[in-house]
């Protein structure tokens, strides 16, 4: 784990691979966290310096009530850490809402500084599936006021009835993956520092839609979708294939929302396939 100091705030990564090899930025997604990419990162650090972000409010990084966490100063940081570790051309691969920050960087902040970009169940309309827009970010906005709810739900993850129904959207079928495998992505989601960023990180979702300026995008792109996914329409996949040129779509059969935990080994070939050409 190293840090990084971005606006005054601690910025938290793990860095994998010889800093002298082309980069790539890891962004996770919403109430997630950069320990989503150990594995992937972990395969690409012979050819590449990874560097996979704990995203401002999540994770280890701090967590200020008071801070920006729009879409757009979100992927500004992103250049921001770039250029503080040297970076003056990059990738990114970006998860969900991490995957809507790295459209924005490269399609509205900085382009020309971006090499290769992978989405995988990337956010482009701003809109998520109803269980998720109803549910989750109605819970977050009750949490704001009252935050010992994470705490209480957070003790509540040691029930197996209570993590089937509050994580059955992560999965296609969530009996299939191991427990163990995203035990910490668990614990993570319902840190009680959370309450604020998690919160405004919801609504900044909401606020953006990135179709108009998809045509934007210079770099090598690659979008990556669970064809069961139930956080985020399959439609935004579709959207970033016709919008960007020359794009890629990669549907991967009978998963959800997070191949690389569901999928792990099909999610791992079309990433290393893409980065190997």
């Amino acid at each position: 784990m190293k840090k990084i100091e971005v606006e005054g705030y601690k910025i938290v990564y793990d860095e994998y691979g010889n800093a002298n090899n082309p980069a790539i930025i890891l962004l996770h997604g919403w109430f997630s966290y950069r320990g989503v990419w150990k594995q992937i990162a972990g395969l690409l650090e012979g050819n590449y310096y990874c560097v996979a972000v704990d995203l401002l409010g999540f994770g280890d990084s701090d967590k200020p009530e008071k801070a920006d966490y729009s879409i757009e100063a979100q992927s500004k940081r992103i250049v921001e850490i770039a250029q503080g570790l040297g970076l003056d051309r990059f990738s990114i691969i970006g998860h969900s809402m991490g995957g809507q920050i790295a459209m924005y960087v490269a399609s509205l902040i900085a382009p020309e500084k971006v090499e290769r970009l992978v989405t995988v169940g990337g956010i482009v309309c701003g809109k998520q599936k109803p269980d998720i827009e109803n549910g989750i970010i109605g819970f977050t906005n009750v949490a704001r006021h009252f935050r010992k709810l994470y705490s209480i739900w957070g003790r509540l993850l040691h029930y197996d009835i209570f993590v089937r129904g509050m994580f059955k959207t992560w999965f296609y079928k969530i009996d299939a993956v191991p427990r163990q495998l995203w035990a910490k992505d668990r614990e993570m989601a319902f840190r009680e520092e959370v309450y604020i960023s998690a919160n405004e990180a919801g609504k900044a979702i909401q606020k953006v839609n990135l179709e108009t300026a998809l045509p934007k995008i210079i770099a090598s792109t690659l979008t990556i979708f669970g064809e069961r996914d139930a956080v985020v329409p399959i439609s935004d996949g579709y959207l970033v294939k016709k919008m960007v040129q020359g794009s890629q779509l990669e549907l991967i059969k009978d998963c959800g929302h997070f191949p690389m935990y569901e999928k792990a080994e099909e999610f791992e070939q079309i990433v290393l396939e893409f980065f190997s050409t």
